[in-house]
């Protein structure tokens, strides 16, 4: 059986010409999640995804976003965009900054 590697995955940020990119969070995007991960959704293939679209606030310091982790368990996160303080703020969908 083939099975795709996700080492690379994750969330980017780098200047407007495309370079400097780094990676601030890892996510295993397209993981086919098992019984056993720490998500408390039980058996069954979900896999992990984005769900709507990132969020900088006002000074491009921070990002939120929201990650489907399956069978209706959407989580949103905080991050610095040097990818320090990850933070679990709450279970949802959709988060932004107001502006």
């Amino acid at each position: 059986m083939l099975q795709a590697h996700h080492d690379d995955d994750g969330i980017y940020v780098m200047n407007i010409d495309g370079t400097n990119a780094r990676r601030i969070v890892k996510i295993n995007f397209g993981e086919e999640l098992k019984p056993s991960d720490s998500f408390g959704i039980g058996p069954g293939r979900d896999i992990v995804q984005l769900t709507g679209p990132l969020s900088f606030n006002s000074d491009g310091s921070k990002l939120t976003y929201s990650v489907h982790l399956g069978k209706g368990n959407d989580q949103i996160y905080i991050v610095n965009t040097d990818g320090t303080e990850l933070k679990l703020l709450a279970n949802g969908t959709h988060p932004s900054f107001s502006r």
